[in-house]
């Protein structure tokens, strides 16, 4: 899979494992209760319930696919930057996939480098700007 992202391709995992009823039942219930949390704790309790069933799961297969970009982004993109427009480019992908998409749409060349900031928070993302504040690469 790193390869592929490397490649800036998107890539499909197929996995499965088989569960019992009883887990299911209890795993379902924990699920419909994460999806009732209202606010910003909603999405972490959905992604707290779904890694307690996404696990020991057996790999059927994976593929990839190249996402092309739309027709003149990289030289739409060339152009703003030569008018001294700045980007940033938020996503969630892996960074080598992220990489290789900043290289083929001109938002940075192939010798510079990401700056990956993350976290799941705002308080997070804040402190990992900061440290690279601190200790620019």
């Amino acid at each position: 899979l790193g390869g592929y992202a490397r490649r800036g391709l998107r890539t499909l995992v197929c996995a499965y494992r088989e569960v019992e009823p009883t887990e299911f039942d209890k795993w379902r219930q924990t699920y419909l209760e994460a999806k009732a949390v209202t606010g910003v704790a909603r999405q972490a309790a959905v992604d707290i319930a779904c890694e307690a069933i996404e696990k020991d799961l057996k790999l059927v297969g994976a593929s990839a696919i190249e996402d092309k970009l739309q027709e003149f982004v990289p030289q739409t993109i060339k152009r703003l930057r030569e008018a001294g427009i700045a980007f940033w480019m938020l996503t969630g992908d892996k960074y080598e996939t992220a990489q290789q998409i900043a290289v083929s749409c001109n938002l940075m060349q192939p010798q510079e480098e990401l700056l990956l900031v993350a976290g799941k928070t705002e308080m997070q993302v804040r402190e990992c700007i900061a440290r690279w504040r601190e200790h620019p690469r």
